[in-house]
């Protein structure tokens, strides 16, 4: 299984366990940046799993383009990342999929949603930082 993060408010504390948290400890919500909002590439892996419309959140992080047609989310203590939260269903479903969608590149880790508060799923870059660019207009809201 996927070592997981526990990230915190300051987004700048964080505490790495191996192996898969305790159930009640699964956040039932996904952030999403980029390709699994709606309406993009990965939304069909997640459109089954979703409870209720996705919300506009964001996250203590920034985007940045990876020149792959995709983005990238770095965490940032000052960062503003705009995206949407999902509320899920059976997450831990759901999770091994979106793992490999996502990829080498990308780490999944829990953080918390800067103005709600929700504990929610997110996938953040771990792949060649030297690759990405600043993006002028982040990919929020469709």
């Amino acid at each position: 299984l996927f070592p997981y993060t526990t990230l915190f408010r300051s987004g700048l504390a964080s505490d790495t366990v191996e192996g898969a948290p305790h159930p009640d400890q699964w956040p039932s919500a996904l952030f999403s940046y980029g390709l699994l909002q709606p309406g993009r590439r990965g939304w069909p892996l997640v459109a089954p799993y979703a409870v209720g419309d996705p919300q506009p959140a964001t996250a203590t992080a920034e985007v940045y383009d990876t020149g792959l047609g995709y983005p990238a989310m770095l965490l940032s203590p000052t960062g503003s990342a705009p995206g949407t939260v999902t509320c899920l269903r059976n997450s831990a479903q759901l999770l091994p999929g979106l793992d490999e969608f996502e990829g080498a590149e990308y780490r999944r880790v829990r953080l918390v949603l800067s103005a709600s508060g929700v504990v929610a799923w997110a996938y953040v870059w771990i792949g060649a930082a030297a690759r990405l660019h600043p993006l002028t207009d982040p990919p929020g809201i469709n």
